[in-house]
């Protein structure tokens, strides 16, 4: 079971000149806890917290709704560790640092929460499950 089932691609709309779609939307057909924690677990790098949060929805049908920012404005940085070419270089990803970033991602969110519990989805039985991952995600959202 792969699970993923589609795609779409929209303007946030929070940069009027951009020309190209900056999020993505994947339509994933399973929970994270579809197998009870045996392969999808280590494939999304849960760890224990995270994954008792799925916990409850084990061997259930269900889906999600990943969004993913398309060309970020955050800019990382690669240096290296040393002179030795052996050592592995220091790699800071300094994701989120762009506060459009951030701000692209929250209405990115939102609007895959209007769209799981839109008319489309629930008239096949689609209900919100909304266990928070961590306070600093609930945090965000909250702005």
């Amino acid at each position: 079971v792969s699970g993923f089932e589609g795609m779409a691609l929209y303007r946030s709309g929070l940069e009027a000149d951009a020309a190209w779609p900056d999020i993505q939307l994947n339509l994933i057909s399973l929970t994270p806890a579809i197998d009870g924690g045996l392969v999808y677990r280590r494939s999304l790098n849960l760890n224990d917290q995270t994954y008792e949060k799925y916990k409850p929805l084990a061997f259930q049908e269900g889906f999600f709704i990943l969004p993913v920012l398309l060309h970020p404005k955050s800019r990382g940085q690669v240096s290296l560790r040393s002179r030795d070419p052996a050592d592995p270089p220091i790699i800071d990803p300094n994701y989120l640092s762009h506060p459009l970033d951030l701000a692209r991602l929250v209405r990115a969110v939102r609007f895959s929460q209007q769209l799981g519990t839109s008319s489309h989805f629930r008239q096949y039985g689609a209900q919100f499950y909304s266990r928070p991952i961590s306070q600093v995600c609930c945090r965000i959202m909250q702005r």
